[in-house]
C-alpha cells in the first residue's frame, strides 16, 4: 500500500465511527441447537498461513504444541483446524469415505485428533458443499451422511463447510443436509458456513450453522480486512450464542500486517467488536512479541467470550461502509462481464486488492485504544448494557 501508516492515524477511528454493545439483541431465526458456540469459537487454522502448503501431521502438531507452549490454549484458542489439502485423491473403495492422504498424515486422521484430544484442544477439519474443495480434492456434495459418520468416527469437533463447486444446488439444501447429517451421528460438531455471505444466506444460515460466513475470503490486506468488518455489520442482530457472523479466519502477523503493529491492533480488535470467531491463521513457529501480545489481550478477550455482550453495530460514522459495499458491488458486476460464472463457484472468492492512500484509511481505520482507563470505562458501559 502506498501509505505511511502510524498510531495517531490509527487512533483516529473513536472519533470518526462509534460502535455500540446494545443490550437488547432481537434475533428473528432460531440459532442451531446443538449446544456448542454459546460463545464465539477461538483456534487456529491452517490456510491463511499455509493454503495448501506442507499440510502434514508433523506441521499440525507442531502449531497445535506452540498454541500450549505460548499460553494460547489457555486463553481459549482450542480449535486446532485443518483446512482444505489434507485429503487423499480419491475416497476409499468400500466405504466410498474420505481419508487423509497416507504420505502426510501416515498416522491416520483418528490418530491425530486422539493426539489432539490428549492435548486438551479440539479436533476441526474442512470439506465442501460440492463435487470438489476449492482446491480439488474429493468434497462432501452427495456424501454428507458418510463423510458425516467418518468425521465423528475420528472424533472432528469442528467443520469448516466451504461453497466450491457446488454445481448449482441451493444452499439452504446443501448446506441443511450436512447439518442434519451431521446431527445424527450423535456427536456434538461445531458446523461452520463458508458460504461467502451468498444467496441471501444472512436469512437462513443462522438456523442451519454455528458460524456463518457473511463475506469473501479475506486477504492480508487493509482494504480486504476492512470490507470484511463492514460486511459483518449487515445484518448484525442475527449473530449471537450458537450463530455467529463469520467475516473469514484473522491475518493478524500476515502478509502486509506483518510489520504494522497498529494494523494487526486494529484488526484484532474489529473482530473482538465483531464478536467474531478467532480463528488465528499465522504461523505460530514465527510469531513476534508484538503480535502474541494482541492475540492474548485478556481483556478484550473477555469482552470477545462474554455471553451477555452482543455483536458492536456501527451508529455514527458509517458513511465508509456503504462507499466499500458500493465499491465491491461495482467490481463484482465487472467481474460477471469477464469471467464464466461456473469458473467462479468453482474458485474460491478473495477480496481484490486495491491501492490505499494515508487519507484513506486515517478516515475509516478502527482500532481499540488500548490504554487501560479507556478498556475500564467501555467493560464498564457493556457490563450495565447501557451507552453512554
Amino acid at each position: 500500500l502506498n501509505r505511511t501508516m502510524t498510531t495517531s492515524t490509527m487512533l483516529r477511528f473513536l472519533s470518526t465511527a462509534l460502535l455500540l454493545y446494545s443490550s437488547t439483541l432481537v434475533i428473528t431465526t432460531t440459532a442451531l441447537d446443538n449446544g456448542l458456540a454459546l460463545t464465539p469459537p477461538m483456534g487456529w487454522n491452517s490456510w491463511n498461513a499455509f493454503h495448501c502448503h506442507n499440510i502434514t501431521q508433523d506441521l499440525i502438531l507442531q502449531q497445535a504444541g506452540l498454541l500450549i507452549a505460548l499460553g494460547l490454549a489457555e486463553l481459549g484458542y482450542r480449535y486446532v483446524n485443518i483446512d482444505d489439502c489434507w485429503m487423499d485423491n480419491k475416497r476409499t473403495t468400500k466405504e466410498g469415505a474420505l481419508v487423509g492422504d497416507p504420505q502426510r498424515f501416515p498416522q491416520g486422521m483418528t490418530w491425530l485428533g486422539d493426539a489432539l484430544h490428549e492435548r486438551q484442544l479440539q479436533f476441526g477439519i474442512y470439506s465442501s458443499a460440492g463435487t470438489l474443495t476449492c482446491a480439488g480434492y474429493p468434497a462432501s456434495l452427495g456424501h454428507e451422511v458418510v463423510d458425516a459418520q467418518t468425521f465423528a468416527s475420528w472424533g472432528v469437533d469442528y467443520l469448516k463447510y466451504d461453497n466450491c463447486h457446488n454445481q448449482g444446488v441451493p444452499g439452504i439444501d446443501r448446506y441443511t443436509t450436512m447439518r442434519d447429517a451431521l446431527n445424527a451421528t450423535g456427536r456434538p460438531i461445531l458446523f461452520s458456513l463458508c458460504q461467502w455471505g451468498d444467496e441471501d444466506s444472512w436469512q437462513w444460515a443462522r438456523s442451519v450453522g454455528n458460524t456463518w460466513r457473511s463475506t469473501q475470503d479475506i486477504a492480508a490486506n487493509w482494504r480486504s480486512l476492512e470490507l470484511n468488518f463492514w460486511r459483518s455489520q449487515e445484518h448484525f442482530e442475527r449473530s449471537g450464542p450458537g450463530a455467529w457472523l463469520d467475516p473469514d479466519m484473522l491475518e493478524v502477523g500476515n502478509g502486509e500486517f506483518v510489520k504494522s503493529y497498529p494494523e494487526n491492533k486494529a484488526h484484532f480488535s474489529l473482530w473482538v467488536m465483531a464478536k467474531a470467531p478467532l480463528l488465528l491463521g499465522n504461523d505460530l513457529r514465527t510469531v513476534t512479541p508484538d503480535v502474541l501480545e494482541i492475540i492474548s489481550n485478556t481483556e478484550l478477550l473477555a469482552i470477545h467470550q462474554d455471553r451477555t455482550a452482543p455483536q458492536a453495530r456501527c451508529v455514527r460514522g458509517c458513511d465508509r461502509k456503504k462507499f466499500l459495499l458500493q465499491q465491491q458491488q461495482q467490481e463484482e458486476e465487472d467481474d460477471e462481464k469477464n469471467k464464466d460464472n461456473s469458473l467462479r463457484q468453482s474458485t474460491r472468492k478473495t477480496t481484490t486488492t486495491t491501492t490505499m492512500t494515508t487519507t484513506d484509511v486515517s478516515s475509516s481505520v478502527s482500532l481499540w485504544p488500548w490504554d487501560k482507563d479507556a478498556m475500564s470505562i467501555f467493560a464498564t458501559t457493556l457490563g450495565n448494557g447501557t451507552v453512554a
